[in-house]
Order: structure tokens, then C-alpha cells, then sequence
């Protein structure tokens, strides 16, 4: 069995990935990044990421984290 091209597929993603997506910021804690993807996965399942971007920023802002959302 051939291994998989990781490197052909990392380089694509470094040419023609959406860097810009708020989801995509790797910059927050090991606490903050799982919660941020976790909700970004609920809204993309629903409709476009350029779509999604807005809804995000929002909820995020709203609910930091997933304590808060749970309160609400």
C-alpha cells in the first residue's frame, strides 16, 4: 500500500486554503480552539462558509465558551 501525499496536499492548502476564516485562527488556547471549531462545524453543516463567517463572530462574542453557551 502506497502512503498517502501529505505534502502534496498541505501545499494546495498553503496556495488555495481560506486562510481568513475566523474558525481557522490556531492562535487560542487548547481550552478556546476546540469550542471555536465545534461551533463552526454546527453552522457549516447548514450552509456556505462565506455565510457562516458573520453568524460566528457573533455567537463567539456572545458565548466565549461553551460554559456560557450552555448556561443560556
Amino acid at each position: 500500500m502506497k502512503a498517502f501525499p501529505w505534502n502534496i496536499l498541505l501545499d494546495w492548502y498553503e496556495k488555495n486554503g481560506r486562510h481568513s476564516l475566523p474558525w481557522r485562527d490556531y492562535t487560542f488556547s487548547e481550552k478556546e480552539l476546540p469550542y471555536r471549531v465545534w461551533i463552526s462545524e454546527i453552522f457549516l453543516q447548514q450552509t456556505q462558509a462565506e455565510r457562516v463567517r458573520g453568524y460566528f463572530e457573533k455567537v463567539i462574542e456572545k458565548y466565549p465558551n461553551i460554559e456560557l453557551l450552555a448556561k443560556s
